[in-house]
Formats: C-alpha cells, sequence, structure tokens
C-alpha cells in the first residue's frame, strides 16, 4: 500500500462520522433543491421512512444505499467524499 493511500485511509477514519454527517448535509441540500423529502427518498428506497431516518440518525447510510440515493437524487455523493478528504489532506476545511 503506498503511502498516499495509507493517509486516504487513515483519514477516512479518523473522520468517519464527520463525512458521514457532511454526506447527510448534502442529501438534505439536494432534496431542498428537488423540493422533495426525506419521506420521499425513503419510499424511493423502499424503505419505512422511520426505519430510514433511524439509519441516517445513526450515520448508518451503507455503500449500496448511498449508490441507490446517488442515483435517485442524480448526484455523485461519493465524489463529495471524495472531495472532502482531498480538502483535509491540503488542509482546507
Amino acid at each position: 500500500m503506498s503511502m498516499e493511500t495509507k493517509s486516504y485511509a487513515r483519514l477516512f477514519m479518523e473522520n468517519y462520522f464527520e463525512l458521514l454527517k457532511f454526506t447527510q448535509q448534502k442529501i438534505k441540500e439536494k432534496l431542498r433543491q428537488k423540493q422533495r423529502s426525506m419521506a420521499w427518498l425513503a419510499r424511493e428506497l423502499n424503505l419505512d421512512p422511520s426505519n430510514f431516518a433511524k439509519k441516517l440518525k445513526n450515520y448508518n447510510i451503507q455503500d449500496k444505499m448511498l449508490a441507490e440515493i446517488c442515483c435517485i437524487l442524480d448526484e455523485n455523493f461519493f465524489l463529495h467524499y471524495y472531495n472532502y478528504i482531498e480538502n483535509k489532506i491540503n488542509g482546507k476545511n
């Protein structure tokens, strides 16, 4: 594993909850732009809205679910992860 890869992995793990919170914020922003609710998104994912809300509150977004959210909202939230990590590595907030 290269030094750069180790840095990404270390940074990701150190900021895991911060990254999830950041992703939640971006999802909520996109929903506002589309004038949609979290309950609507839950139904699009075939989930009970209260169960979905619990997953988000507990920072329990799995990759598969995030990929589905990306497709539903036409937004690559994985790219936000990448940009967030790049900014942290480069000393930007």
